[in-house]
């Protein structure tokens, strides 16, 4: 069952609203009150979002073994990207040839301009051709910054699905 403010506002999104008009005789006389031609717009119901997320494409994911190759031999046309703070960086390292860009504190990074890019971070924007490997602590914002570097046009997006917990299993590497 739906939470009944939840539910009160569906309810209320399909009434029509109704607005009162003073009337020309008197000051306090007003007219009754008449339906209007307009309707507010209705959000969007649980159902219709739940259709909407199920309407985008997945996201390709990659293991251990294809992101080590691409660490031990950096291809300009792939690159790993590391969406984690600096601050967990320092704590327990990061996978050899990534770039680091902070999901959390810069999630519009893609949307930038080249130069505001190169300003921001430190290297150069990759083109929309460039498969970028997302990886973060454990998979979840990597998988999210995926989807929103896809809205941003590139359309050769990957996560990393165990990402650094993965890696430094698989390594040694420490964890945090």
């Amino acid at each position: 069952m739906l939470p009944v403010r939840l539910s009160r506002a569906l309810i209320t999104a399909a009434r029509p609203v109704l607005r009162t008009t003073p009337c020309r005789r008197g000051l306090s006389t007003y007219r009754p009150l008449v339906p209007s031609v307009t309707r507010r717009e209705r959000p969007l119901g649980v159902r219709t979002y739940i259709k909407k997320a199920d309407e985008v494409p997945p996201v390709k994911v990659v293991g251990f073994e294809e992101v080590k190759k691409l660490s031990d031999n950096p291809d300009p046309k792939r690159l790993i990207v590391d969406v984690r703070e600096p601050h967990e960086l320092l704590a327990s390292g990061v996978i050899p040839n990534s770039i680091n860009i902070p999901f959390s504190t810069s999630p519009d990074a893609f949307f930038l301009p080249p130069d505001s890019f190169e300003d921001k971070f430190g290297v150069e924007k990759p083109t929309e051709e460039t498969e970028l490997v997302f990886s973060c602590k454990a998979g979840i914002r990597g998988l999210s910054a995926a989807r929103i570097a896809r809205e941003a046009g590139y359309g050769n997006v990957a996560t990393y699905e165990g990402s650094w917990i993965d890696w430094a299993r698989n390594t040694g590497a420490p964890t945090y």
